[in-house]
């Protein structure tokens, strides 16, 4: 793999690999996320002392770094960070642009229905993207206002999830030049064609780690003071029933029934069900709307109400045919 590095009027400053003797690449992570969109990477480069002039070159903040993936899909990141010795240079980049990850853009108070794009669009507006794939070119809602300020990238992120998307970026390279930037936007990436993958085969190693760092069994929301208003909006007087009896919303407060019976500080081998003492977290949503409040509040109670469980997998051969948001199986013995 080649990477090309380049000045931000996309001169090239230097290509690298892993065969050069005098600077060679040595580590390459690509980190690529469906809730943050984009791609990061994570470089180490060695190189002999008397090429420490031109290493500090190549890893300069807000360089280019150009290259063809493990699938051929062209990467086009702007170098974040650095950190630099005699010897070595770890480098930080990342594929949704510094006008995306440092533009800050205002509060925003939709005032008709909008199609996701035309958001996407206007939180965008002169960044050099466009729209690319449109799962949903047809779709236009009337979104909440936004209050506060945020960076483009972290707006374009908050309508996605308003519309129930996933957005991804791609590029069109033409030798050092980036012609095309785009915004994606996607139902659901990912495929399950049963890919299976085995180990002491194409798998080297699992490790598994589990946490409760982010566990809560009830959560208390709050939202935004609606205009004309003094005090933010509470789940007080909101009413919901749960047909299956395992969420329940009392005071303000909506509680995991289910899961609170593992995790209460009342659990006993006297008090085996315990419905009470719950682990609460208080936390603020960007919504005047009682009805957004709940929803918001249930996504996460849903998805915190259980432990972290990560599986890391080092693979001696992993296929280029497998993209993020993937489905693959995998067999262990």
């Amino acid at each position: 793999m080649n990477l090309y590095f380049t000045d931000r009027k996309y001169n090239l400053i230097d290509i690298l690999d892993k065969n050069t003797d005098d600077i060679t690449t040595t580590k390459i992570s690509e980190i690529e996320s469906i809730e943050d969109s984009d791609t990061q990477l994570e470089i180490t480069i060695f190189f002999k002392k008397e090429f420490y002039k031109q290493a500090s070159k190549i890893c300069k903040v807000g360089n280019f770094i150009l290259y063809k993936n493990r699938t051929g899909k062209d990467i086009f990141a702007t170098i974040e960070s650095f950190e630099l010795t005699n010897n070595s240079v770890s480098i930080n980049a990342r594929s949704a642009s510094i006008d995306l990850i440092n533009e800050i853009v205002a509060p925003y108070s939709p005032d008709k229905s909008y199609s996701i794009a035309e958001y996407i669009l206007r939180f965008t507006n002169d960044s050099g993207f466009e729209i690319g794939e449109n799962a949903i070119p047809d779709k236009k809602l009337k979104l909440e206002e936004w209050t506060s300020e945020a960076t483009a990238l972290e707006r374009i992120l908050s309508v996605a999830t308003r519309f129930d998307v996933e957005l991804s970026f791609s590029f069109e390279i033409s030798g050092l030049d980036v012609v095309k930037r785009y915004i994606n936007i996607s139902e659901k990436r990912g495929k399950d064609e049963n890919v299976t993958l085995y180990a002491n085969r194409e798998i080297e190693s699992i490790t598994i780690k589990e946490d409760s760092y982010d566990l809560f069994t009830a959560i208390k929301p709050i939202g935004a003071i609606p205009e004309g208003k003094e005090t933010p909006i509470n789940l007080n007087n909101y009413k919901y029933t749960d047909p299956n009896g395992r969420y329940v919303l009392s005071g303000g407060i909506l509680k995991d029934n289910t899961v609170v019976q593992e995790w209460s500080r009342l659990l006993s081998n006297e008090n085996t069900n315990p419905t009470t003492a719950h682990i609460t977290r208080y936390k603020e949503y960007d919504t005047d709307n009682q009805a957004k409040l709940f929803t918001m509040a249930m996504t996460d109670l849903k998805k915190y109400a259980q432990l972290n469980v990560n599986y890391d997998v080092a693979f001696y051969e992993f296929p280029t045919t497998v993209s993020i948001g993937d489905t693959i199986k995998t067999v262990t013995n």
